[in-house]
């Protein structure tokens, strides 16, 4: 102004202009001076701190690491010096961040969402002028959730009881995992990762998002008993996090397996001297099921079993008698229901019965006879063989032969039983006898020996012979049973074994006929039947034992007598005859039978039984005749019955369907116009 006062025409701004240059001059309207005035402007803290962030949430992954720089919130004051100075100040954090000077929020401390997912943080920034400004800054600081949990399951080991008939797909059991992870982080997926025992297809299966296990395939508790399953439950994190738990499944036993033995069949070998009570063999019977067993032995009570599974003799046992016994095992169980018959709770057993040495040799015969001719015999000839047997098996029946006494004149074979000559028995002159005797020893402990006679004799030159005095005509009747027709034996001039004759027949006519083959006693088996075949010619055949044999035979004629066993029989059993009316007695029926017998046993006589009056049959001829003239008005019809019989022996009149043969004759009486009308009144 006129004083050379400077002022302020509006309210300086430092923030805004620090400096003015002021030009000013001074004039007393002559002369002029000038100067320059430089003001400068002193802050005043008139502005307070201007954070520079505008954002005030902040998300943060809960696993940066500590001393991470979490955000720069650095505030600016327009003031100068110390009213531009800002501190900052960090409320909230909970100890987990910290500001520096620059404003700088760092993590001091590890974050966990889990535990607290967000922070309200408070940034005051304040400067150093008198008075202080400062201003304050609201910041949300969410944590992000890190995939840093895995799931955890609500036990460590599961148990869980499973009948082994539980229907497929059945829930067994809810397992459930929880994860404190957020989001995708939290979503739990659930799989099995292993199963011991292992099998061949998963016998279990877990519902990927609920976790229900179920039964996928059938249990066994037979085959196996317990599973232990290894479930994993994941995560949706990247990289996912896991955990597993074990679950134990018991099987429970259902009564749903038959006893079974451990084989098949079984061979069991036992002697025959084994003694009565005796055990034989344990059988081991297992059923998969926890059940008692029992068995049962089907058999014919030779072997019975307790109920351990031993068999014991329950009798005589003799190899030679029966030296195999089959016999049918069944086990039952106790379950409920009781589990018997199928094709595995049963076995065959088959008991061999092993040889003793109780039976000594036996010869086939019980004496030997052979014929020398001591002209032609040889050193080495072959005289006859003898043979034993023995029942017995093995070396218990392996048979040596040996002479009870040496002989200088024969050898017998050891092995084969074959007697030799040992020389040419030049030194016999007379026809001799010799008898041997031979010993047949079997390789048994203890052994055993039997002994035969061996007869060497005469040779067989003399044929069997007949008698003459032998009646070779014979008659027999029929219908009598077993009839013994005599002995026909033949004589033979030899001896010993040249002279034992044996009788057959060439034909016993289908067996009707049987001849004693020792004694030639022939007798019937049957009685004859004379309608059938009324003759026989038969052949009998005497053969001796020599060597070569020679024989004879006898022919028989035998007659089969008749015997009155046939009725007559008529060819038909009815005959229906007309007559005329009023003619006179004559034949109106000729009745013929017919008799299978012979002789006075076919004669046939006749006879009415009834109608005596009006009708006669001749006896003998079965002529029938009337004997007056039939009156048709009288009566029309006439009905009796024809015997025909015969009078043999024995004589049966009396057994009418044996002897007897009745023939029915019904006679109807023809009219004859011989009456006029006449009126039933004399008037009217």
């Amino acid at each position: 102004d006129v004083n050379g006062i400077i002022w302020t025409k509006t309210k300086l701004d430092y923030e805004s202009q620090k400096n003015y240059t002021l030009n000013i001059s001074l004039s007393d309207g002559k002369a002029e001076d000038y100067a320059t005035v430089f003001i400068t402007v002193t802050d005043v803290n008139d502005n307070s701190p201007v954070f520079g962030v505008t954002s005030t949430t902040l998300n943060m992954l809960e696993d940066v690491p500590v001393g991470t720089a979490l955000i720069n919130v650095s505030a600016t004051d327009a003031d100068e010096g110390f009213n531009g100075f800002v501190v900052y100040i960090l409320k909230g954090g909970e100890g987990k961040m910290d500001i520096d000077s620059s404003g700088l929020i760092l993590l001091e401390k590890e974050l966990d969402r889990e535990t607290q997912e967000i922070y309200n943080l408070t940034v005051i920034a304040s400067d150093q002028g008198q008075p202080v400004l400062s201003t304050a800054l609201n910041l949300t600081v969410i944590v992000d959730d890190v995939n840093d949990n895995p799931p955890v399951f609500g036990s460590s080991r599961y148990e869980v009881d499973v009948f082994e008939n539980e229907v497929l797909g059945s829930a067994l059991l809810t397992l459930s995992a929880t994860d404190l992870d957020a989001g995708a982080n939290a979503l739990v997926k659930y799989r099995i990762i292993s199963q011991r025992p292992p099998t061949s297809l998963p016998v279990f299966r877990v519902n990927l998002t609920t976790g229900q296990l179920s039964l996928s395939q059938q249990l066994d508790y037979e085959t196996i008993k317990q599973y232990e399953l290894e479930v994993e439950a994941s995560d949706g994190g990247q990289p996912s996090l896991n955990t597993t738990t074990a679950v134990v499944l018991h099987v429970l036993d259902v009564n749903d397996n038959p006893p079974e033995f451990n084989q098949a069949a079984y061979d069991v070998f036992v002697f025959e001297n084994i003694q009565k009570g005796s055990p034989i063999y344990t059988f081991s019977i297992t059923d998969k099921d926890e059940v008692c067993i029992k068995m049962i032995l089907f058999i014919n009570m030779v072997w019975f079993p307790p109920l351990d599974g031993t068999i014991l003799v329950n009798g005589f046992v003799d190899r030679e008698a029966k030296e195999k016994y089959e016999l049918l095992l069944v086990a039952s169980d106790n379950g409920v229901p009781q589990r018997q018959v199928t094709e595995t709770n049963f076995t065959y057993v088959s008991i061999q019965v092993l040889d003793v040495n109780d039976n000594p040799p036996l010869f086939t015969k019980a004496q030997y006879s052979a014929t020398v001719r001591v002209a032609t015999a040889k050193e080495g000839f072959s005289v006859l063989s003898v043979s034993a047997t023995d029942l017995d098996v093995g070396n218990n029946s392996v048979i040596s032969y040996s002479f009870m006494n040496h002989s200088d004149d024969f050898h017998i074979n050891n092995h084969t039983g074959e007697i030799t000559l040992s020389n040419n028995l030049a030194h016999i002159t007379a026809d001799t006898i010799v008898t041997l005797t031979v010993v047949a020893a079997d390789h048994g402990v203890p052994q055993l020996t039997s002994n035969v006679t061996v007869r060497l004799t005469d040779i067989n030159d003399n044929p069997p012979v007949f008698s003459a005095l032998i009646q070779t005509k014979l008659s027999a009747p029929e219908n009598a049973g077993v009839l013994n027709l005599g002995i026909f034996s033949a004589t033979d001039l030899d001896i010993g074994v040249n002279a034992l004759i044996s009788y057959t027949l060439q034909d016993d006519f289908a067996g009707i006929f049987h001849i004693n083959s020792s004694t030639g006693n022939l007798m019937t088996k049957q009685s004859f039947d004379r309608e059938m075949m009324d003759s026989y010619e038969l052949k009998i055949i005497a053969t001796d034992s020599g060597k070569p044999p020679q024989s004879a035979s006898l022919i028989l004629s035998i007659t089969v007598e008749d015997v009155n066993d046939n009725p007559p029989v008529f060819p038909q059993k009815s005959y229906a005859l007309a007559v005329k009316e009023n003619e006179p007695p004559h034949v109106i029926l000729s009745a013929t039978a017919m008799d299978e017998d012979i002789g006075y046993n076919a004669i046939i006589h006749y006879t009415i039984i009834g109608e005596t009056s009006s009708f006669y049959v001749g006896e003998i001829s079965g002529n029938v005749t009337t004997l007056q003239p039939l009156d048709y008005e009288s009566r029309a019809h006439y009905t009796f019955i024809l015997k025909a019989f015969n009078p043999g022996e024995p004589y049966l009149q009396d057994t009418a369907n044996i002897t007897d043969t009745f023939f029915v004759s019904v006679v109807t009486v023809e009219d004859v116009n011989e009456e006029g009308p006449v009126f039933d009144q004399p008037s009217y």
